[in-house]
Order: structure tokens, then sequence, then C-alpha cells
């Protein structure tokens, strides 16, 4: 059953309102969720509607930022295929909040992870949004990597070379620099951004190990949590050979 048909059901709104707000979320951007909170349906109302037809409890995430070794746990493409993100653990439970706690797919995908991490977890039911804003949370590492690749990409085709000869990420020119000069040289390089994006993201999350490994076309980058390697990053292996 459906949210509309769920909240129908429980009389939140008229079973004769269903198909029209149905294609008006058809026929826009907006969420149903959005646009039942525009017709004066609140989030709350929502999730305990769907928490009371799956006799499931719920969830909001609001303004928790979810820890680095928490979101570990379930990679980002389950997430985002399954609609379903890890949120914190409890007593040794992996809690997981999901969108659609209808979705068998999910469930099966879920008890594979929890055989995998050899950790049981709990569902919670959750919001849209809030499942966009851990989705987010899960992006931090890559985008800030990916700010650098960007700077990093048309320094290597340039022939570029970043070291402490240089002077504000110029071509080397032969000249020595002072040691404030070098200092923010260092700083400011592709190549030292992302190892210390990396080297942050691993220390927050709690990593006991941080394994870079070059497959061919791609350098992986995973991280070591309570003893599991998990895929946080992979950087494409054109630049790194180029430059490095």
């Amino acid at each position: 059953m459906n949210l509309l048909e769920i909240l129908a059901e429980k009389k939140i709104i008229k079973k004769a309102d269903v198909a029209a707000l149905r294609k008006e979320a058809q026929g826009g951007t907006e969420t149903i969720e959005q646009i039942l909170v525009k017709h004066g349906i609140s989030m709350n109302e929502i999730l305990a509607a769907v928490g009371e037809y799956y006799e499931m409890p719920v969830k909001t995430i609001g303004e928790t930022s979810i820890p680095g070794e928490v979101l570990a746990y379930i990679p980002e493409e389950s997430a985002l295929h399954y609609k379903f993100v890890p949120i914190q653990v409890t007593d040794g439970v992996l809690e997981v909040g999901i969108v659609d706690p209808d979705n068998i797919e999910a469930r099966d995908a879920l008890n594979f992870i929890a055989t995998r991490i050899d950790m049981p977890f709990k569902l919670f039911v959750i919001s849209e949004e809030d499942f966009n804003k851990v989705i987010n949370m899960y992006r931090g590492l890559s985008e800030e990597v990916g700010k650098a690749l960007s700077q990093l990409e048309p320094a290597a085709s340039e022939g570029v070379t970043f070291d402490l000869d240089a002077a504000d990420g110029a071509e080397k020119e032969g000249g020595k620099g002072d040691k404030k000069t070098q200092e923010k040289i260092v700083e400011e390089a592709p190549i030292t951004k992302i190892v210390a994006t990396i080297l942050r993201y691993a220390t927050e999350g709690n990593a006991s190990d941080v394994h870079i490994e070059h497959l061919r076309e791609t350098i992986r980058v995973r991280f070591r949590v309570d003893g599991v390697l998990h895929t946080s990053l992979v950087l494409p292996a054109k630049v790194h050979s180029s430059v490095i």
C-alpha cells in the first residue's frame, strides 16, 4: 500500500483527494511528502501513520550528524538504491532509517548487509527529506576530494609541478621561497588537500587504517572500521599516475 492510500485509510486525507494528489506529484518536481505538507499535513502525522500501519517505530534525523563510522556500515550505492540509511548503533544494533517499509528487496539487502558486518539491525520509518540529508553526509568526502581533483587535473595536463620551489601554485621557475611561502604552497597543493581530507575523514570515522589500492583504471580508498574494510572513495588512476 502506498503512502496516499495509508493516509486515506487513517482518514488523514480524503479518499476522494488521492487521485488529485497523485497527479500533482507526477506533474512536478516536489515529492509527495512536500505536497502533503503544502496541503496542511504535518510530517509528524505522515510518519506516525506510516509507522502505525507497518508497526514500525519512526525516527527524525533533523540536524543530527551521522558519524563516518556509522555511515561506513552501509555503502552509499546501496543506500541510494534501496532508500535506507544507517542512523546510529545502539547496544550493538545498527539502527536503519527506511523511506519505504514495503520494499521487500530493501529488507533482503539489509539482511545481507547485517550478515556481512555481523550486526543485527532495527528499522525505523524516516522521511524522504531526512533520507536526503544523510545521503548528503555520505558525499562530504567525495565532494571535498573532487574539488581538489578539479585543481589537480588542469595542473597535470599543463605539466605543472607542485613542490617547495614553486610559488603560489605556478609552474616551477627555479628560486626558493621563504618558509611561510613553502608551507602555504604545500597546504594549497591539490594532492596535499586530497591526502589531508582522506586522513581527516578516517580519523573522524575512527578508522584503524587506510588502504589506497591501484586498480588499473582507478585508485580505491578504503577505511577499516571495526575490523571491516569499507570503500570510501574512488579516484581516477590517470590523474594519480600523471602527477605523482
